[in-house]
């Protein structure tokens, strides 16, 4: 480690210019990053329209039914090792 310290304080010009090599490549690397590369982190949405004739909106086929099979769907989407 001392001999590290002291070859960089004796050749200080060649560490300036690689310091400023590696932040070119940083900044030239991170611009060439394409945003699709970040993950989507928007919640899944699953829509479920259920007919039934005879019944209304809220009676059991959306509670019992609809719910049900959005939360069967979910879970496949998810996987079952995920908590949710």
């Amino acid at each position: 480690l001392n001999k590290i310290v002291d070859l960089s304080l004796r050749y200080k010009l060649l560490v300036l210019v690689g310091f400023g090599l590696v932040v070119f490549l940083g900044v030239r690397a991170f611009l060439a990053v394409p945003v699709d590369a970040f993950p989507d982190v928007t919640p899944n949405q699953v829509n479920v329209y259920t007919e039934s004739p005879g019944l209304a909106a809220g009676d059991k086929v959306v509670t019992a039914g609809t719910y049900a099979l959005k939360a069967r769907i979910m879970k496949s989407q998810l996987g079952e090792g995920h908590a949710h």
